[in-house]
């Protein structure tokens, strides 16, 4: 088994704060992450940590969107998360020049 060693690092870095910050403590947003690293930050996490139990490393942020820049879904994150909505994110509509899916 070959995984990233940046990945794995990672994942090291957020068991052992979890461990330090109990409570306080909050996943790593992939957003952080280093763009180039993302796609194999997440295999490793999904290998490790399979379904739900990757929540306790990863909160996945990311919105495949034309129209929303990251720090802009980083921003919006932040106010679900303050009203207590959650993480929870679908898309609704998307529309190209074919007609809307």
């Amino acid at each position: 088994i070959d995984h990233d060693p940046y990945s794995f690092g990672k994942i090291l870095d957020q068991l052992r704060l979890k461990v330090m910050s109990k409570e306080e403590y909050k996943p790593l947003l992939l957003l952080w992450m280093r763009e180039g690293k993302r796609d194999a930050f997440v295999k490793t996490v999904d290998y490790y940590f399979p379904g739900e139990l990757a929540k306790l490393v990863l909160k996945n942020c990311m919105v495949d969107s034309d129209i929303a820049a990251e720090d802009e879904v980083d921003t919006i994150q932040g106010w679900l998360d303050e009203g207590g909505c959650g993480s929870i994110r679908k898309l609704l509509y998307r529309a190209s020049s074919d007609g809307w899916s």
